[in-house]
C-alpha cells in the first residue's frame, strides 16, 4: 500500500483545498501583524575537555509576519519567519559564517457542519537536531550545524453525531506526510549515503457506543487503524479493536463483557509475533454521570501456548466540573499497560498528569497533540506570549493555539518505537507572575533494533510583570538521559535570565544572559557555553 502523493496528486489537494476554502472565506476578518526581531550575541563556548572557553559573536536577524483569518465556517492562522545568523568566533576571525533559516507554521478549520463534520489542515516547516539528545544544546548559534530542515503536514477529517438518542458514531481520519535532510540513523548530512526521513502515515479511528436513551444497556466498541510508510524500513501496520457491553442488573450497577484485540503487521522487528488479544468480565458501577469504576477479571492470549490471566481497572472519574480522573490498568504484549490523565482547574491554578504507552512512528507521533496549559499566540514559543485561561472550557479565538513550550522533542528515526512517558504539568497565573513547571519522564524502546533511551527532564518557566512595559522572566532546564542500551547518562542544566522593557508601542528592548553546562560519559558531547544577548524587537499589526 503506497500513501506518497506524487506532484500531480498534490496540485489536484492543493486546488480542491483552494476551492473549498475559497467558498468559506469570501467573508470574513482579516488580521496581519509581523515584526523584526534583531539580537546581538557575546558566547564564550568550551569543547570536550578543553579549559580555556573560546570567544564568538553573532548577529542574529528574525523579520517575521503572521495571518490570521476567521470567518463563520473558516478559521485559518499562517506565521513566517525568515532569520539569518551572522557567525564569527575568535578561532577564525577572517572568516564570517553566514546561516539562513525559514520556518513556517500553518493551522486552518473548516467547519462543514457545524458541531458534527469539519476538515483541519496544519503543518510546519523548522529546524531542530536530529537527535533528542542534540536538540537541547543546538540551536542558530551554538552547533548550528546539527540541525537539519523538518516538515510536516497533516489533513484531519472529523465527523461525529452530537448528543445521539440511540447510537452514536464518531469518525476520524488523518493523513500526515514528514520529512527530513537528516536521521540519528544517519546523521551526517554531507554524507552522500545520507537520505533522511521521508514517511507517510494515515490513521483513523472509528467509535459507536449508545445514546441517551439507552436503558439498563451499554456498548462502546471502537477500532482504531495505523499505517506508517517510510523509504528505508518496512511498513508498520496496527489494527487494534476495544469493546465494552454492560447489562443493567441493579441500579447504578452492570455486568460487563470487555475485550480487545491488537494485530501488527510488518517482519521487521526482533520479536516476531506482537499480536495480542483479551476478554474479560467484571461489574462497572456508575453512581452518577460522568462517574464509573468498571473491574475485570481477564485473560490475555499472546499465542496459542501463551496465556495470561490478570485484573483490569477502567475508570473515569469527574470530582467536580473543574476535577478529572482518567485511570486505565490492562495488559500487551509487552506486559502491564497503564494509561492515566489527571487535571485539575482552578481560576489561577491548574495541573495535570499524565502517562501514556503506544507502539506508533516518529511519522505517527509528529502530530501528535502536545498541548499544554498555558494558551499561546499562535507561531509563538516565548512564555511571556502566553497565559493561562481562567475558565474550565476556554474556547480558543483565532490565532490562538494550546502549546506545551516545554515538549521534548524525538529522535527522527525510522524505527518503530514503544512510548512510555508520563509528565506532570503546574501552571499559576495571578496578578503580576506567571509560573509554569513541567516534569517529565520518557522511556523509547525501539523494536527493530532491541534497543531503548531514557530521558527525565524538569523544565520551569518564571515571569514578573513589574509594570505595564517591563518585566523579567526566569527559566531553568535540567535534563537527564540515558544513552542507547548503557548506563551512562548525560546531563544538561540550561539557566536563563530575560529582561524586557517596552520602549514604545512598536520597539521592545531585550537582554538576556544564559548558562548551559553540559557533562557526559563521552568526552565529546563535554559542552559549556555561556552568552548575553542584547536585542531590539520591532512589531506592527
Amino acid at each position: 500500500m503506497s500513501l506518497t502523493l506524487d506532484n500531480k496528486n498534490l496540485v489536484n489537494l492543493s486546488l480542491l483545498l483552494s476551492g473549498l476554502i475559497s467558498c468559506h472565506a469570501f467573508s470574513g476578518e482579516l488580521k496581519i501583524k509581523g515584526g523584526v526581531d534583531t539580537k546581538a550575541y557575546l558566547y564564550e563556548t568550551a569543547n570536550g575537555q578543553e579549559s580555556e572557553f573560546v570567544s564568538n559573536e553573532a548577529l542574529v536577524i528574525k523579520p517575521s509576519l503572521t495571518g490570521i483569518f476567521s470567518s463563520k465556517g473558516l478559521t485559518a492562522s499562517i506565521s513566517a519567519v525568515n532569520t539569518i545568523a551572522k557567525l564569527q568566533n575568535d578561532e577564525s576571525a577572517d572568516v564570517d559564517s553566514d546561516k539562513q533559516y525559514t520556518e513556517f507554521q500553518y493551522d486552518s478549520k473548516v467547519v462543514l457542519i457545524e458541531n458534527v463534520m469539519d476538515i483541519t489542515l496544519n503543518g510546519r516547516q523548522r529546524y531542530r537536531a536530529a537527535s533528542q539528545a542534540q536538540s537541547l544544546v543546538s540551536d542558530i548559534v551554538l552547533a548550528p550545524g546539527e540541525l537539519t530542515k523538518f516538515q510536516t503536514h497533516n489533513a484531519t477529517f472529523n465527523f461525529n453525531t452530537p448528543n445521539p438518542k440511540y447510537i452514536g458514531l464518531n469518525f476520524q481520519a488523518n493523513y500526515a506526510k514528514s520529512n527530513s535532510d537528516d536521521t540519528v540513523d544517519d546523521n551526517n548530512p554531507d554524507d552522500e549515503t545520507s537520505t533522511g526521513y521521508d514517511g507517510a502515515n494515515l490513521s483513523s479511528v472509528i467509535r459507536l457506543y449508545q445514546g441517551r436513551s439507552a436503558k439498563n444497556f451499554s456498548f462502546d466498541i471502537s477500532t482504531s487503524y495505523n499505517h506508517s510508510e517510510q523509504r528505508d524500513l518496512e511498513d508498520f501496520e496496527s489494527l487494534n479493536h476495544d469493546a465494552t457491553i454492560g447489562v443493567g442488573i441493579a441500579p447504578k450497577l452492570s455486568f460487563t463483557l470487555v475485550g480487545s484485540m491488537d494485530e501488527y503487521k510488518g517482519e521487521r522487528f526482533n520479536r516476531l509475533d506482537l499480536d495480542s488479544n483479551s476478554y474479560g468480565v467484571g461489574f462497572n458501577w456508575a453512581p452518577k454521570q460522568n462517574r464509573n469504576i468498571l473491574i475485570t477479571y481477564n485473560q490475555l492470549e499472546e499465542n496459542e501456548d501463551n496465556t495470561t490471566n490478570f485484573i483490569g481497572l477502567n475508570t473515569n472519574w469527574a470530582f467536580t466540573d473543574r476535577t478529572d480522573l482518567a485511570l486505565r490498568v490492562s495488559k500487551k504484549f509487552y506486559g502491564n499497560a497503564y494509561s492515566f490523565d489527571f487535571s485539575h482547574k482552578l481560576k489561577n491554578f491548574r495541573s495535570s498528569i499524565t502517562y501514556d504507552e503506544q507502539v506508533n512512528t516518529f511519522g505517527g507521533l509528529s502530530y501528535s497533540n502536545t498541548s499544554g496549559l498555558f494558551v499561546c499566540e499562535f507561531g509563538s514559543t516565548e512564555f511571556a506570549n502566553c497565559f493561562q485561561p481562567s475558565g474550565t472550557d476556554y474556547i480558543l479565538k483565532p490565532g490562538e493555539e494550546y502549546i506545551n513550550i516545554n515538549y521534548v522533542e524525538t529522535d527522527i528515526t525510522e524505527q518503530t518505537l514503544l512510548r512510555k512517558a508520563g509528565s506532570l504539568n503546574l501552571g499559576y497565573e495571578k496578578n503580576k507572575v506567571k509560573v509554569s513547571l513541567v516534569t517529565r519522564y520518557e522511556k523509547n524502546s525501539y523494536l527493530e533494533s532491541d534497543s531503548y533511551q531514557s530521558t527525565k527532564s524538569a523544565i520551569l518557566n518564571f515571569l514578573l510583570t513589574l509594570s505595564h512595559r517591563t518585566s523579567i522572566g526566569l527559566s531553568y532546564n535540567l535534563s537527564r538521559t540515558q544513552e542507547y542500551n548503557r548506563d551512562e547518562y548525560s546531563t544538561i542544566r540550561n539557566i536563563g535570565l530575560d529582561f524586557n522593557r517596552k520602549l514604545t508601542e512598536d520597539f521592545s528592548l531585550v537582554i538576556n544572559a544564559r548558562y548551559l553546562d553540559r557533562t557526559s560519559a563521552i568526552e565529546t558531547d563535554l559542552v559549556t557555553d555561556k552568552r548575553i544577548t542584547l536585542g531590539l524587537k520591532y512589531e506592527f499589526d
